[in-house]
């Protein structure tokens, strides 16, 4: 119930007991509609939470050369700007910067042995953080900011080969996205031009490069969406 004459609401937040008491029941989106949107008033703190540290590392990621990809995702308390993160530590650790709390924990990382050379086949870091979160996939209409995107590998055979977490998101009439950008970490460490890093997957109702490549969309925070 927007007044737009008067650039006020007349109606408090219908989720504002969801643990949001630090806010105006009327104050839209925190009050940083710049960075963030609620287009179905939904409950979005932890989201918000995870967007927030995501950005993190996008900013201080100076010009590509405050974080490398392929750090080793198993760590998930790097720090933006000082220490290198890949796309699963990048997601794991914005995860785990809400009261989720780490997204990998009660995951076996071991899948198997190799029966040609007997060695032990780990999990990546994508694999991992889907183990923890399969029951929480969501149809890509029903996507929002906050929730994280996974993606097929640049061959395409990896069903888990990418990970981002998704910070603006919009609609098209017809409920077909507009717009989709998220924060991953990615590129070419050789380059010295990587890191955390915005990366439009649809842009104008375009596919770009990841926009082909979809696998999944999840809803990890456990706290019902409220309208």
């Amino acid at each position: 119930m927007y007044d737009p004459q008067i650039g006020r609401w007349h109606v408090i937040d219908p989720a504002i007991e969801n643990n949001h008491f630090e806010n105006s029941p009327y104050t839209y989106v925190y009050n940083n509609p710049i960075n963030l949107i609620d287009p179905f008033g939904l409950d979005s703190l932890q989201r918000a939470q995870a967007i927030q540290r995501a950005e993190e590392f996008v900013q201080k990621n100076k010009d590509g050369s405050g974080n490398t990809y392929g750090f080793d995702s198993n760590n998930r308390n790097p720090e933006p700007g000082s220490e290198k993160v890949d796309c699963a530590g990048l997601v794991r650790n914005s995860i785990s910067a809400t009261s989720e709390g780490d997204p990998n924990i009660g995951v076996n990382a071991k899948k198997g042995v190799d029966t040609k050379t007997g060695k032990e086949i780990w999990k990546s870091g994508v694999e991992l953080i889907v183990s923890n979160n399969k029951n929480t996939k969501i149809d890509l209409k029903k996507a929002a900011a906050g929730n994280f995107i996974t993606f097929s590998n640049t061959e395409g055979t990896d069903p888990s080969g990418h990970i981002g977490i998704i910070v603006n998101i919009e609609f098209n009439e017809d409920g077909g996205i507009q717009n989709l950008r998220m924060v991953d970490s990615g590129g070419d460490p050789d380059t010295g031009k990587s890191g955390p890093r915005y990366t439009d997957v649809i842009k104008n109702g375009v596919n770009k490069y990841w926009g082909n490549k979809i696998t999944g969309v999840y809803k990890w925070d456990t706290k019902p969406d409220v309208k």
